[in-house]
């Protein structure tokens, strides 16, 4: 009954898959993305997890740390369309932000990390706390586990078009 499994055909039958995120806060995660997407919405019997601050954040390091997922993941794709900054994971179309922009990485921990970023910034802007490092521990720990940085700083951006 507490057995999880992940959507085995992404890295027993293909060749390579590409994440497709939508981008939210989470009350117990901190940020709905890249890692959540490929992990806990992708795999079975893991509600438990989205109540539990004690274990989701360990629960989705540890999934998207699985060597063999990790193989054929070969991107993450990430629409700055619409990406809501408080009151998710549901959709409250009053706390969302558009850019023309897209962001793409094979780093998912980079790309939540930068995504946190622009969403603390739209909670500032609008008189709401900021997500706490607290909050998003498991990017923390996704670095620990080695499946990407949360170095934003130095993170290489190449724009593209005009």
């Amino acid at each position: 009954d507490r057995k999880s499994f992940l959507a085995t055909p992404l890295f027993l039958e293909a060749d390579f898959w590409i994440n497709l995120p939508v981008y939210t806060d989470h009350p117990v995660l901190g940020v709905n993305g890249a890692l959540v997407n490929a992990t806990l919405w992708n795999a079975s019997n893991t509600f438990r997890f989205f109540k539990s601050p004690a274990t989701a954040p360990a629960a989705v390091a540890e999934m998207a740390a699985i060597p063999e997922l990790r193989e054929s993941w070969a991107l993450s794709i990430v629409s700055l369309q619409l990406y809501q900054f408080i009151g998710g994971p549901y959709f409250n179309s009053l706390y969302t932000v558009s850019e023309p922009k897209v962001l793409m990485s094979s780093d998912p921990v980079l790309l939540d990390s930068l995504m946190l970023e622009k969403m603390n910034l739209a909670r500032k802007r609008t008189g709401f706390d900021p997500i706490t490092e607290d909050d998003a521990r498991m990017l923390e720990f996704a670095r620990q586990l080695g499946v990407g940085s949360t170095d934003t700083a130095h993170a290489q951006i190449q724009h593209v078009g005009n």
